[in-house]
């Protein structure tokens, strides 16, 4: 897998949606590797890192952590978007390295029946070719939306990260991904879920209900915003996750 790799100093992993891209963490990549070692990873099949068929996130999970490993990476921070919560928690659950802290923006854990139902076909769509962008309509505030017609392409653009049937494979595995949600009890860093009040995708309901069974979580719902966060919030969520991971109080903002 290719990975980006910014400063020095204690290592901070971020993982990105589904679909993604290293660059939709640009901005926090600059100021966490002020401090910090931040280690970006392209999923299979996007940018130049290779597909990987059968396509299990298990499998996904152990490659991040051998390449980690491969660096010298014993102990990290980690955080991570939408899909990217998933690989997150599933990475702290795995036990292989010692995750000292997360940062989850809208955060997923498990789905019941309906939401693997709206992967599968969401699948089948991107296998087929169909045009996924109008999903996007609601994955932002509509002020926002509005106001930043540039941000909201950057992140429809997001869809051309990688080609149609990787996407459909990437969906697929998350249709079919194991239920992490009863073992959030076993989840012993501290860890922050930042969601959006208006987020669509993960909404705010999930993110609490993650905490609650978590020991040491703290859930911040971010008023006016939707699913992006570093686009929609880009200071406020920059400010919270420096802050959480350098274990400061988060800012304060009037």
């Amino acid at each position: 897998m290719h990975f980006a790799d910014y400063g020095q100093g204690s290592v901070v992993l971020l993982l990105h949606a589904v679909p993604g891209t290293i660059e939709s963490f640009a901005p926090l990549s600059r100021a966490l590797s002020a401090h910090a070692r931040v280690l970006v990873p392209a999923m299979p099949g996007y940018g130049t890192s290779p597909r990987v068929e059968p396509y299990e996130l298990e499998r996904v999970r152990e490659m991040i952590e051998e390449e980690l490993l491969s660096r010298g990476v014993t102990a990290c921070s980690i955080v991570g978007h939408s899909g990217g919560t998933y690989r997150a928690l599933s990475m702290a659950l795995s036990g292989r390295f010692r995750v000292e802290a997360m940062v989850l923006l809208g955060a997923v854990a498990g789905f019941d029946e309906t939401g693997r139902e709206q992967y599968r076909q969401l699948s089948a769509a991107a296998r087929a070719g169909a045009d996924l962008r109008p999903i996007y309509d609601n994955a932002v505030a509509p002020e926002f939306a509005k106001r930043h017609p540039e941000r909201v392409r950057m992140i429809v653009d997001a869809l051309d990260a990688c080609p149609p049937d990787v996407l459909a494979d990437e969906l697929g595995a998350f249709a079919n991904a194991a239920d992490l949600r009863p073992l959030m009890g076993n989840i012993r860093c501290r860890t922050l879920l930042r969601v959006g009040e208006v987020d669509l995708f993960t909404p705010a309901a999930l993110s609490q209900a993650l905490a609650s069974s978590m020991p040491d979580a703290t859930v911040q719902i971010v008023p006016g915003c939707g699913h992006y966060l570093l686009q929609e919030d880009e200071r406020g969520t920059i400010d919270a996750v420096t802050s959480w991971l350098r274990a400061e109080p988060p800012v304060k903002r009037t």
